[in-house]
């Protein structure tokens, strides 16, 4: 992500049994509570601390569904990795973060 981020598109969130009825929540970066937009928080060299979290301007997240691929559902107050079912067919909804990581220093 950090060596080659042309290449990198954020984290996908997924459960790992995506068997129907089951699903996490998140709030986003739309929230209206900040405290609970998504946060990474980067340790390095012991002390040094770095703590992303966008607000709704600068937050780069969403989420999709197989029942209606390739179209982000975004702007809304959470995104979810789940899987569930519409009548009865199952779909799979992943939730995606995409943090700006030029603030790493080298």
């Amino acid at each position: 992500m950090i060596a080659n981020p042309a290449n990198s598109f954020g984290f996908s969130l997924k459960l790992v049994d995506e068997t129907p009825y089951r699903i996490l929540v998140f709030a986003s970066s739309d929230h209206p509570n900040p405290a609970l937009h998504p946060k990474l928080e980067i340790v390095y060299r012991l002390c040094n601390q770095l703590v992303l979290q966008p607000d709704a301007t600068l937050g780069k997240d969403a989420f999709v569904s197989s029942n209606i691929p390739n179209i982000s559902q975004g702007n809304s107050p959470e995104f979810d990795a789940g899987a569930w079912t519409i009548f009865g067919a199952p779909m799979a909804i992943r939730g995606l973060l995409d943090f700006d990581l030029s603030s790493i220093p080298t």
